[in-house]
């Protein structure tokens, strides 16, 4: 390729992204797709990224080189392979802090992919975390680049697809390789950067502070034992941390470290990261530890840093923080039981504040819809582990779960009848999977204190009933289907809690 030839390809690569004629993009974007059809043509892809500063004919080059690895790896030599990878590696470091988002976003995945196909071929596919580290400890431009890089790897060797060049078999065993060999070691570069960023908050570069959230998340959420739920069942997973990792659970400043990462970041919007974090740490599978009294400890850990969120309610004016915390506490009874909830010393405070945040977000239906669920999830587990707990030590739950429910309905209720929300009332009542989602939690509920949550719907049901009947006989349509929307509502909750299975 020469520089008229470049020209050329530039002047298409407009056209491509730019043009609003169908048939001159169209035309543009065929004669573009040759660079993409033979691993042949890998050099020219190289000469473009290495001599356009067009972003449009880099995207063009970057993107057929992915495409060229992932689909014809096999076409290229052994010595080829090892060419592409240490380009990348060179390229990225004289250009990578100048390039546009979508150019550099697909050369990482180049990087990533290139590592995860020829792992077993050449160590030299196994350097990653060194050429990374090598990023890490140039300049400030540089560091976000070798976290990315670090950040696309574990995402690349974490899936498993049917369109790639290893069979699922293969990239099981690439994936489960790269977990024993480097990904504690990453880990461990992403808690350094962390543990940097909370002792240097005030100069710390923000997209430095970010990349590493998402490291240590990306970390947390690796498929450990290649058997990632569907997403029907997301929040039952536990994270199956291996046990040569036990040393950093059982410290209990690794807690604390993103406890304090999220407070420190609630003015960001990667505080949500630092939150979901925490979700993945709550997670963790309890046979992790060595013992009781140090699964005890990270417990206590945990429910001491959810307690000091709760006070002072720190960040959770934000919608993605507040559903993130929703799940978190969720977690906490998939995860724990609750007679090992109440050994904890701060467990009255615990269920007070959370009992109290419940109450707010049912309250605040309208803000936060999708967030109820896990919380009255969190409550229906709670309840129904009473049976179990053979302690004298009191769990409060009789005392907070009436308040809750009585609540729960007395919204429903204030909601169906407000006219502003009739239509989407009205969506929910009719729609099955939403409506079971907000029900089947109550009977567990409403069964802890059966008489005072009766007297209470009884309480509420008369005179609806009454009202109902009143209306149907001097109809006035809105007035009549507002009604009938809290009568429904009403009449949903009482076949949950008497139909509902225990």
């Amino acid at each position: 390729m020469n520089a008229q030839q470049l020209l050329q390809v530039e002047e298409l690569a407009n056209q491509a992204y730019t043009s609003t004629l169908l048939p001159e993009r169209n035309a543009a974007e065929d004669a573009l797709k040759i660079f993409s059809s033979s691993p042949d043509y890998n050099v020219q892809c190289r000469f473009i990224l290495d001599n356009s500063r067009s972003p449009l004919a880099q995207t063009i080059a970057s993107q057929s080189l992915l495409k060229l690895v992932s689909t014809s790896w096999h076409l290229f030599s052994s010595p080829q392979r090892l060419e592409i990878k240490n380009y990348l590696l060179v390229y990225l470091a004289n250009y990578g802090p100048n390039l546009a988002p979508f150019v550099l976003a697909s050369l990482l995945q180049t990087v990533a992919r290139v590592t995860k196909y020829g792992w077993f071929e050449d160590n030299t596919f196994q350097e990653i975390v060194d050429n990374a580290n090598k990023f890490l400890e140039a300049t400030l431009a540089h560091s976000t680049i070798g976290l990315k890089i670090l950040n696309e790897l574990i995402l690349e060797m974490n899936q498993s697809t049917q369109q790639c060049h290893l069979s699922l078999t293969q990239q099981r065993k690439v994936s489960i390789a790269f977990r024993d060999k480097l990904l504690l070691r990453i880990f461990n570069i992403a808690l350094s950067s962390l543990k940097q960023i909370v002792s240097q908050s005030a100069t710390m570069d923000e997209k430095i502070q970010e990349q590493s959230l998402k490291l240590a998340l990306n970390c947390l959420s690796f498929d450990f034992i290649g058997t990632t739920p569907d997403d029907s069942s997301e929040d039952l997973g536990i994270a199956q941390i291996p046990s040569s990792w036990r040393p950093l659970f059982e410290d209990s400043n690794t807690v604390q470290l993103f406890f304090n990462l999220y407070k420190q970041s609630v003015s960001h919007q990667f505080s949500t990261i630092a939150m979901e974090c925490l979700v993945q740490l709550v997670s963790v599978r309890r046979s992790l530890f060595s013992n009781d009294d140090d699964r005890g400890k990270y417990l206590s850990s945990l429910l001491n840093g959810i307690c000091d969120i709760l006070r002072n309610s720190t960040g959770l004016h934000l919608q993605p923080n507040h559903h993130e915390f929703s799940r978190l506490l969720a977690r906490v009874k998939t995860i724990y039981q609750l007679h090992q909830l109440i050994l904890v010393d701060c467990y009255s405070d615990w269920i007070s504040l959370v009992a109290q945040f419940t109450i707010n977000s049912i309250k605040s239906l309208n803000w936060a819809p999708n967030s109820v669920h896990y919380l009255l999830a969190l409550w229906s587990r709670l309840v129904s582990s009473m049976t179990y707990v053979r302690t004298t030590t009191p769990t409060l739950l009789d005392t907070y779960a009436p308040q809750i429910i009585e609540v729960y309905i007395n919204e429903r209720l204030k909601n169906a009848g407000n006219a502003d929300n009739d239509d989407s009332e009205t969506e929910l009542i009719t729609e099955e999977s939403h409506l079971s989602e907000q029900l089947e939690a109550l009977p567990y509920l409403g069964r802890c204190k059966y008489q005072i949550t009766s007297a209470y719907i009884v309480s509420v049901f008369d005179p609806l009933a009454t009202e109902f009947q009143s209306k149907m006989s001097h109809p006035v349509t809105n007035d009549i289907i507002l009604t009938e929307n809290r009568l429904s509502w009403l009449v949903y909750i009482i076949g949950a809690l008497m139909g509902g299975r225990l």
